[in-house]
Parts: C-alpha cells; structure tokens; sequence
C-alpha cells in the first residue's frame, strides 16, 4: 500500500497550470463517439484509471480506438446499432460512471453483457439503473442482498427498447444519462425527471451529435429511435473536480495565486464555487471558449481572506457533490459551523464518503457531528491544525486528495495512506503542487 508524507507548505502556491481533462465528460465522449457514424478526435482525455476503463469497454465493444496523449485519439464509430458482443464480461474497474452509462448503452441489444468491477465498485447500488432500464423492456439481473442491486450486473434484451417516462427520486447525472442512452435506441419518448437539475454533459454532446431534446426544468426528454450520431471533434475542458482541490489549497495559503486554465465552466458543476464565495474565498472566473456546449475558461483563487462558514444545502448538492471532501477541509479552517445537509448520496460513492470524511477530520483533531445524510464541521478560524498522523483514504480519491490539501496546512508532517488511488482521478497531483510550491517537493513516499 503506497504511503505519502505530506509536509506542511513552507511558502504560498503561485503559478498557473492545467488540470487533467474532465472525468465526466470524457465517459460520455467514448460512448457516443463509438456509437456515432463516422471517426471522432478526442483531445485531452485524462489520464486516470477510470476513463481507461470506459476506453477499454467500447473497444471491447468492437469500436476502434487509436492515438494517445496530448494528439488526442481518434474513435471509429459503429453507428448506434453496430455495438458488437464482447467476448466475455467487461471490467468497469472502480468506476461508476463506467457501468452505469454503459448499461444504458448496451440494454436491448439482442445480446447479453456482463459488467464487473472492482471490490470497492462491487457494494455499489445499481438497482437505480436496473429497474428503470427494465421498464424499457431491458434485461437486468445482478447480485442481489437485501433490497440492493450490485455488480455483477448482466445486461441484455432481445425484444426493442420502449421508451419511459421515469421519475428520479434523487438527482443523478449517472442514471439520468444511462436512460437517455438507452432511449436513443428505444421506440417513443424517454423522459427524465429529477428532483433537482444535475450535470447536463449527456444533454449537451447529444445537441452537438444533432439529437433533439425537449423539456424544460429539471424534465429532459428525448424521441427514438434516433437515426444518427454526428461524430464529435471535442476538445475537451480541464476537470472542475479536480481544480477544486487546487483551489482550496490556495484559499488556505496566504499569498496564493493560483490559476487554472482551460478549465470546465459548466455551471451544473461549478456549486463549490458559489459554496466558496459564500465562506469568503476569492475565487474569479472568466469563459474563454466554448465547444460542444461545453464553456471552458480560468478560474484564479487568492489566498489569504479567513473563511467563514456557511450552510451547503439539499437542493445545491448535484452541483458540488463530488468537492464535499475538499470543501470539509475548507471548512475546517473557517470560522464557525458548516454545515453539510442532504448529501447522503455520499455514503454510496468509493467509500461511505460521509463516515470517511468524518473519520478523516477527526485524525486532524478537528471537531465534526456526523448525521445520516450529513455532517457539521466547527472550524479553527484560520489556526493551523496540529497534523502529525495518519489518515486513511479508504481507497477513495476524493478522500486522499482531501487530506493531502489539509495536511499542507498543517504545523507537522501528515502520511496519507493508501494515497495511490489518486491516480484514479490526478496522476500529476503531486507534481503539480510541487511546482506551484517554487519547485519544492511537499508529497514524498512514506
């Protein structure tokens, strides 16, 4: 297990760098170039384990992907209904994103597709998928223990999908476009519903490959059967996710600036910012370009303003759901309470994020209430937390990336364990602090 010993930041974060490209969006780039009619040219695809794994499922699939690197790729589409049977189950790896789009994907194809993963991917629920996807005449089994769905999940249909109207009880871009994938292949109206509105990064390549959608609010819908998919030519923007951590280590530092560039300005994503400002961080953006619907731009954080804290709500959580983590630790620092309410979607991410934030808080002496759906956090007002431990990650990303950014701030050396994850999601995480930290290394092996 690979350990990282983070020492406290001696001097403030300058610079400017780029983050990888976005996780989110380059799923839904793979599965809809693939199924496209034509070549698409991907550029700036991350380099994490959890699109690697969605690369491999389509080729699996029969699509031909080649290129790698900054060039970007190159993906020969099959055409909506050229998807080929692989040759045997389709390893999503640890991500969600993964199996869920690509079951919509593969529902009802005249063959059946068996999608694994790994331990941590293996306990998460996929009933939200299968029982909507059913009602579109798809065939979906898994393992099933108490009232949960989990991998492996065994996707298929030999009869034509039907569309649906189907009602989310939760926001969640993953179902919302697993349904709107299938549905491009279903007869009728697929209609989705949620609660609050969530990403829209299906919504928006599907407009860019010349696929009508209707409705308004938080109700998309879509006609199918779908004759074609225009092939993509997507550069795609820098992870918002990612840049999150960056940003809130120079909040943190006095005499920080730091600037992303080309980094995604969808503002479905953008919740942590608005959270920030609100906590009195100076954060600014500009949208410098835009393709295929997505704005891209730069966003600068200014360390030093003390951080107070806020309320983070039920109804903004779709827009910041995945940067709870870094936003704990901002709120660590702050003065007063925050407040994190009606996120109990996060008990069903890589970990129970709710209890391994709480768990990770705590290892830094920091006073945190932890809820069912929730949890507070009673800041330091700006005094540097001890450090001097250990903290878990869990095998979670967001959990390791977290606390490396907390432990920076810190009056002693932290070791974060389990810190190879990271590589799920920012490989160069590392070296992009030691370069913001004038060249010194901050992170080392433990």
């Amino acid at each position: 297990m690979k350990r990282i010993v983070v020492k406290p930041a001696v001097r403030p974060l300058r610079g400017a760098l780029k983050v990888p490209g976005d996780k989110s969006i380059a799923h839904r780039a793979l599965l809809l170039a693939g199924m496209s009619d034509g070549v698409s040219r991907l550029r700036g695809l991350p380099p994490g384990l959890d699109v690697a794994a969605t690369r491999r499922a389509m080729e699996s699939l029969g699509v031909e992907i080649t290129g790698e690197g900054d060039s970007g790729i190159l993906v020969r589409g099959r055409g909506l209904n050229g998807l080929a049977a692989p040759s045997g189950p389709i390893d999503c790896g640890n991500s969600a994103t993964t199996a869920r789009l690509l079951a919509g994907v593969v529902a009802g194809r005249g063959f059946s597709v068996k999608l694994a993963g790994d331990e941590t991917l293996s306990v998460r629920p996929m009933e939200r998928i299968a029982v909507p996807l059913s009602r579109m005449n798809a065939r979906v089994s898994g393992r099933t223990t108490s009232s949960r769905t989990t991998l492996p999940l065994i996707v298929g249909g030999d009869e034509p999908l039907l569309g649906a109207h189907h009602r989310l009880s939760m926001a969640s871009a993953q179902v919302k476009s697993c349904l709107l994938l299938a549905g491009l292949r279903a007869r009728g109206e697929t209609a989705v519903t949620e609660p609050r509105v969530s990403r829209n990064h299906t919504e928006n390549m599907l407009r860019a490959q010349g696929v009508e959608l209707y409705g308004h609010g938080r109700t998309v819908m879509l006609r199918g059967p779908a004759r074609r998919l225009e092939p993509l030519d997507l550069e795609l923007p820098g992870d918002a996710s990612s840049a999150a951590f960056m940003l809130v280590a120079a909040l943190l530092l006095t005499g920080s600036v730091v600037d992303i560039d080309g980094v995604g300005l969808n503002p479905t994503r953008l919740g942590f910012v608005d959270a920030l400002r609100r906590m009195g961080g100076e954060i600014e953006g500009e949208v410098l370009s835009e393709c295929a619907g997505e704005a891209a731009g730069c966003l600068r954080a200014v360390g030093g303003a003390p951080l107070r804290g806020t309320d983070v709500l039920a109804d903004e959580t779709p827009r910041l759901l995945d940067e709870i983590p870094v936003l704990a630790v901002a709120a660590a620092l702050a003065r007063g309470r925050t407040r994190f309410l009606g996120c109990g979607e996060l008990r069903y991410k890589e970990s129970d994020r709710i209890a391994v934030v709480v768990e990770m808080l705590r290892a830094f002496g920091v006073h945190v209430k932890e809820y069912s759906d929730g949890f507070d956090v009673t800041g330091t007002a700006g005094e540097p937390l001890e450090g001097g431990g250990r903290v878990e990650s869990k095998g979670d990303h967001r959990i390791a990336m977290a606390a490396v950014v907390l432990a920076l701030t810190a009056r002693k050396p932290t070791t974060v364990c389990d810190s190879a994850v990271i590589a799920n999601s920012y490989p160069a995480l590392f070296d992009a602090l030691a370069r913001l930290h004038d060249g010194s290394v901050v992170c080392e092996e433990g």
